[in-house]
């Protein structure tokens, strides 16, 4: 709340009207774009690809180069990791529906 109201101890009456305020802004993606298995199945695959792959692999690979314990095969297994997780990306924009 502080990044909003610009004070970290806000009263019940901002937190009701910030409440209300994501709640109405979920019910509007509701009725405007119902498949809601769709938003799902393409925030999970983003969020897998940065919490899973990405993040853990990335910081690793920034804090071994820093302490200069890199290795070109540990930097390639860790490169193919997140490769990995954007393969996984990606093929949530590919449907074999017709196929099901």
């Amino acid at each position: 709340f502080l990044g909003i109201f610009k004070d970290p101890f806000v009263s019940y009456k901002h937190v009701i009207l910030f409440n209300v305020l994501i709640s109405l802004l979920c019910i509007l993606i509701a009725i405007v774009y119902p498949k809601v298995n769709t938003v799902i199945r393409y925030v999970g695959s983003f969020c897998g690809l940065a919490y899973v792959f990405f993040f853990p692999c990335a910081i690793y690979l920034l804090h071994s180069y820093k302490n200069l314990t890199l290795t070109w095969y540990s930097a390639l297994f860790h490169s193919l990791i997140i490769l990995f997780g954007l393969f996984n990306l990606i093929s949530q924009f590919i449907t074999f529906s017709k196929y099901l």
